[in-house]
């Protein structure tokens, strides 16, 4: 697995699962990187530390029985910078049974709700498409649920 190998050129993420009762056990974490065959890591105690690659972007899918997916988009370009801090990404997983979305709103939770790239002025990764990320938290909370 890609993902748990050592950590030269590659970018640490690391954090908690939860959804709205504390951390979830047994997810999936799919990591799909462009051309390449998606690798996944079974993550048993709802806290996560991976290894992704540099230079590259990846979709990064926390997958878990009952859950609705949650994806973040990450570029990983930082033009050949060593010196990187890790990232802490906390996920919050909807439940399907507290959630109950209509056919027509699904679609929505196909979208990654976060864009993760490198700021070379502050020197750290974030979220540069909070307005599309905000967005998306607005639609789903208006969503008609069954």
């Amino acid at each position: 697995m890609f993902a748990q190998k050592e950590a030269k050129n590659k970018l640490q993420v690391k954090g908690q699962i939860v959804n709205s009762l504390g951390r979830v056990s047994n997810v999936f974490i799919r990591l799909v990187e462009k051309n390449k065959t998606p690798d996944t890591i079974l993550v048993k105690s709802g806290r996560y530390d991976i290894y992704i690659p540099l230079e590259t972007e990846i979709l990064i899918e926390f997958i878990a029985e009952n859950h609705y997916t949650k994806r973040i988009a990450f570029n990983t370009h930082v033009n050949g910078k060593k010196k990187l801090p890790f990232f802490d990404l906390k996920i919050n997983l909807n439940e399907i049974s507290l959630w109950n979305l209509s056919e027509e709103n699904i679609d929505l939770m196909d979208f990654p709700v976060a864009y993760i790239r490198y700021n070379f002025k502050k020197k750290l990764f974030y979220d540069s498409n909070e307005k599309y990320s905000r967005i998306i938290s607005k639609e789903l909370s208006n969503v008609k649920r069954n």
